[in-house]
């Protein structure tokens, strides 16, 4: 079953499709990025009413038509990318882009294995020592 918000993203595209539009173009329109009308469009960002209305009046649609339910997805949505660049800065296509990406993963896992390695040795200088079991071989007190 979908979510209310996925309902909403279906209603969108049922009426781009209507209007031959792109979800670029809505965007667009709207002054909102191409990610951000993706996730209306997939039911993954919360969108407030005042949204939904401003996207109703854009697609000269009465509010109530984007919050009629819908019984199940007629237009599938384009599943999410797991691999880490697209999702993160869309695309990558350019030879500079790749090693760009790959350089600030690197980095990502170098961060990653230090915080590690801090953890590591903050837990070893936190250790209690144990002093049980060794003796006494000299005081060291002060002599008076």
């Amino acid at each position: 079953m979908l979510t209310f918000y996925q309902m909403v993203g279906q209603r969108i595209l049922e009426r781009l499709n209507e209007l031959g539009w792109t979800q670029l173009k809505l965007a667009e329109q709207l002054n909102l990025s191409k990610q951000v009308m993706n996730k209306i469009i997939r039911g993954e960002k919360n969108t407030t009413i005042l949204e939904i209305r401003e996207i109703a009046t854009t697609l000269n649609v009465p509010l109530e038509q984007l919050l009629a339910p819908v019984e199940e997805a007629k237009y599938p949505v384009e599943e999410k990318e797991e691999e880490f660049a697209p999702i993160f800065m869309g695309r990558v296509t350019s030879d500079a882009g790749k090693n760009g990406m790959e350089r600030a993963t690197n980095v990502i896992k170098m961060l990653l294995e230090y915080e590690d390695t801090y953890k590591t040795n903050k837990e070893l200088r936190n250790e209690i020592v144990n002093f049980k079991g060794i003796q006494k071989v000299r005081d060291f007190s002060p002599q008076s």
